[in-house]
């Protein structure tokens, strides 16, 4: 699933969507964040120490253009936006 992370804080919710609980360990699921935003700095730094392989744009969402946006998707669809 291609995800797009939006107002992503710290990264509570991505969690859920990063790892599977099985067998009483977190397991990283196959799904590929594609970017997370952030305005807040310090959570967008959390965010970046707790998941340093997904992209993290920390600046105003009204900021990100379409033209980056589309860069950074390519031309698969996302399947979803947290």
């Amino acid at each position: 699933m291609r995800i797009i992370d939006l107002f992503s804080g710290a990264g509570g919710l991505t969690f859920g969507f990063y790892y599977n609980l099985i067998d009483g360990q977190f397991v990283r699921t196959e799904n590929e964040f594609i970017f997370a935003n952030e305005y807040d700095s310090h959570a967008a730094e959390a965010f970046r120490t707790n998941y340093p392989d997904i992209n993290m744009i920390n600046r105003k969402i009204q900021d990100l253009t379409e033209e980056e946006i589309v860069e950074m998707i390519g031309d698969e669809e996302v399947d979803l936006v947290i």
